[in-house]
């Protein structure tokens, strides 16, 4: 498949009016962690095992808008960072988040990762995404358009939600617009065993993390009688009962866990 020919379900203008509607990144403070909450921090894990082992200067998030995630990073490290997106709005609210809450220095680069030429983006020490890669069908070409942005010795972090199993289930009866803009196979373990063939690289986490996620689903888009039953249920009997359940962290599969990670290293 073409580059310029990749299979998205999600279109600019999908993310343009997602920026702009009343959820905007100017409502957004930073972030905030709590270490207590196990499940939470589990979406920080592979960055918290690496990144503090390394002498790097350097971090680029690819559809990084609004910025809270990069100024977060950038903050805790210290290095300069980079957001690259394609979404005019999210750009201005990224550069608006930036501008108040981290004093590193910054770059923006508006660039549709599979249709523009990057080679006037420079190569970053880590790069990463969240909730990038499941929107388009070519997971390989997605994942060398992320090695293609690393420096040799750097990482790429990829992290998608799971909707697989029960998430899938619940996300299928209260918000199905939403699972639509998903490739669910992009979130099955088994398809990303072709990075072993990828020459240069080399796999040092794949895991999938959090266990399940009660707050994952807080849409509810089709609000029958029986949705908003499950929905009440998941989330006032069901969520205050999980609460007290010891180690719901450390149970992990693609039919149950909220979060998936790959962190491939670039050997040259």
């Amino acid at each position: 498949m073409a580059t310029s020919e990749i299979e998205s379900r999600t279109s600019k203008q999908y993310w343009e009016d997602y920026w702009d509607d009343e959820q905007s990144a100017q409502m957004l403070g930073p972030i905030v962690r709590n270490p207590k909450d196990k499940q939470s921090e589990a979406l920080y894990l592979p960055f918290d095992k690496f990144l503090s082992k390394m002498n790097f200067n350097s971090i680029l998030e690819i559809g990084g808008a609004p910025g809270r995630f990069t100024a977060y990073f950038g903050n805790r490290y210290n290095s300069k960072i980079g957001i690259l997106d394609f979404s005019d709005i999210g750009l201005q609210e990224a550069q608006h988040f930036l501008q108040i809450h981290t004093k590193n220095r910054f770059e923006l680069y508006k660039k549709d990762l599979f249709k523009d030429s990057l080679d006037d983006v420079p190569l970053y020490d880590i790069v990463y995404s969240l909730g990038f890669v499941e929107h388009f069908e070519n997971l390989r070409l997605s994942v060398e358009k992320h090695l293609a942005l690393a420096k040799p010795k750097g990482l790429v972090i990829i992290g998608v939600p799971v909707l697989l199993g029960i998430n899938k289930w619940l996300a299928s009866n209260l918000a199905p617009q939403n699972l639509a803009t998903h490739y669910t196979m992009i979130m099955d373990r088994r398809n990303w065993a072709f990075i072993e063939e990828i020459p240069n690289v080399e796999i040092v986490f794949n895991k999938y993390v959090g266990g399940f996620l009660p707050q994952m689903h807080h849409r509810l888009e089709n609000p029958i009688f029986v949705n908003k039953v499950i929905y009440k249920l998941l989330h006032g009997v069901f969520r205050r009962i999980y609460k007290f359940m010891p180690y719901k962290d450390k149970v992990n599969s693609k039919y149950w866990s909220y979060y998936y990670y790959v962190v491939i290293k670039k050997l040259k």
